[in-house]
């Protein structure tokens, strides 16, 4: 399992958010469930680690989606911590990105 700097997290083609922190694990669930309706979550421990399905997704993975968060909270905190404003970093860096996942982040933000 993959972390992205804000609470997602990315496993095998699927990006997920903090849904509860317990004593012993992390639950977290589809980032697309009010988009799709998508009822898949896992639990890790509290070190991110040793990811285990508690329920399946109702939708296809998309690897594509994982990256677009990535990039998308790496142009976050480049912003945060620069002297740049957002769009002094975002300009560049989508120029970067392949045409697939360049569609996808231009979609998502707007």
């Amino acid at each position: 399992m993959e972390i992205i700097k804000s609470n997602k997290g990315g496993d095998k083609g699927y990006v997920y958010v903090v849904k509860h922190i317990g004593i012993s694990k992390i639950t977290w669930r589809c980032s697309k469930r009010c988009s799709m309706k998508c009822t898949g979550e896992l639990y890790t421990d509290l070190k991110i680690e040793n990811p285990e399905v508690k329920t399946g997704h109702s939708h296809s993975k998309d690897d594509d989606s994982v990256k677009v968060e990535k990039d998308l909270c790496a142009m976050k905190e480049r912003s945060k911590t620069g002297l740049s404003k957002p769009l002094g970093v975002y300009a560049p860096e989508i120029s970067k990105l392949d045409g697939n996942t360049r569609a996808k982040t231009m979609l998502k933000e707007l």
